[in-house]
């Protein structure tokens, strides 16, 4: 599983990093700084969710990574909170 964060504060990129190394599961995290570069990233890379500030990405860009990485989940990202709650049905520990 490849999970992507894309938000501009480093420390809530890092902070959410933590948290899931933290479930020691099998999934790679990718972080971006800019909506731009998680749509270059989307074009080339398989991408099952994507974890985001509500309103960062435009709604262009949104169907430029559905139509790159079909059936992606939009996940919610504020900085602070837990995301690892969002994972649990899909991980195995």
């Amino acid at each position: 599983m490849t999970v992507m964060l894309v938000d501009s504060s480093r420390p809530a990129l890092e902070q959410a990093v933590k948290t899931l190394t933290q479930l020691n599961a099998a999934m790679t995290v990718v972080m971006q700084s800019s909506p731009a570069a998680a749509v270059s990233y989307t074009m080339y890379n398989p991408v099952d969710m994507i974890f985001s500030r509500p309103g960062l990405f435009t709604q262009k860009q949104m169907e430029q990574v559905g139509r790159y990485q079909p059936g992606i989940q939009w996940l919610p990202f504020m900085e602070g909170q837990d995301i690892s709650t969002y994972l649990f049905p899909y991980i195995t520990m």
